[in-house]
């Protein structure tokens, strides 16, 4: 049985990593200019001010899948807003709605805390966001320019 819960970021970051690292060969465009590298303060601090949500996926103690938000004041109005750092999921485990469990898990917990917008991003070949009451608000465009 897979069981999904807030974790500390700290705490779990062993079990963490090797699902970043394979997060991070499937999903970057420029993976082979710059390798995994994580900045493990910037998320403590973010989590030690209130700012991360991470959770996870198990099954027993196996992490098989996680999610995570930083949560931030909007700048241009007012209101709160999560928006999605990463959310992966195990080869294994996809397509058994362990992804579509975490958002939802997220949400209510966002909700919960008094969020008012919960963005996330996906990459262009995923349609999960739709099937949950996503809609699409922006295109993001991008383009190495680190040679010049």
């Amino acid at each position: 049985m897979i069981t999904y819960q807030i974790e500390p970021f700290l705490a779990v970051y062993a079990d963490l990593l090797p699902l970043i690292e394979q997060h991070y060969v499937e999903v970057v465009p420029y993976a082979d200019k710059f390798p995994v590298d994580v900045d493990v303060n910037f998320y403590s601090v973010a989590e030690q001010l209130g700012n991360l949500l991470l959770v996870t996926a198990r099954e027993d103690r196996d992490l098989v899948g996680y999610c995570s938000f930083f949560i931030q004041s909007h700048h241009q109005y007012n209101a709160s807003k999560a928006v999605s750092d990463a959310i992966y999921v195990k080869d294994d485990y996809r397509h058994k709605d362990v992804a579509t469990s975490l958002l939802k898990f997220c949400e209510a917990e966002l909700s919960t805390s008094g969020i008012d917008i919960m963005n996330i991003c996906f990459k262009k070949q995923y349609a999960l966001p739709e099937t949950l009451g996503f809609h699409l608000e922006e295109y993001v465009y991008s383009k190495y320019i680190g040679d010049n």
